[in-house]
């Protein structure tokens, strides 16, 4: 995974490494993940940290070492592009541009994709993905759509 970064990637996830890893002894533990997060304003428990590097802690070592770190780094830009390309699928529905998906705007969509649905079926599609239930697709109900959220 290294190995494929160029120079500058490499030099920018070295120094977010490093930003966490505040000991310096080349990985990051649960104690140097809590001063990270704590200095943000996040109030959590030692439980909680260890839990987050044991998720992250591929090799089982204890720590998260600098390739584990990349390995990460590189799967939440994997999933940030994947939320950009939604959003950006949402604007071909939000055809007056507002931030609302409507039921009209729903079935001109599919009717310019090719697909006849009857009103109830657009109503039902709007209803499944209508969180705060005011009758139209917002851009966040959209995403959860197609994003897990573990």
């Amino acid at each position: 995974m290294i190995s494929h970064l160029t120079p500058e990637e490499l030099v920018d996830f070295e120094a977010a490494f490093n930003s966490f890893d505040k000991d310096g002894d080349g990985v990051i533990d649960a104690t140097d993940l809590g001063i990270m997060m704590r200095s943000f304003g996040q109030v959590v428990t030692d439980e909680q940290l260890r839990d987050v590097v044991l998720r992250l802690d591929l090799n089982g070592s204890g720590a998260i070492e600098f390739s584990e770190f990349v390995s990460m780094m590189r799967q939440r830009e994997r999933e940030s592009d994947g939320e950009q390309e939604i959003r950006e699928a949402f604007a071909v529905f939000d055809r007056d541009g507002n931030g609302f998906i409507s039921a009209q705007e729903l079935r001109s969509a599919m009717s310019k994709f090719g697909e006849q649905v009857t009103p109830a079926e657009v109503d039902d599609m709007i209803r499944l993905a209508d969180l705060n239930n005011d009758g139209f697709v917002n851009i966040d109900e959209f995403v959860k759509l197609f994003i897990r959220k573990d």
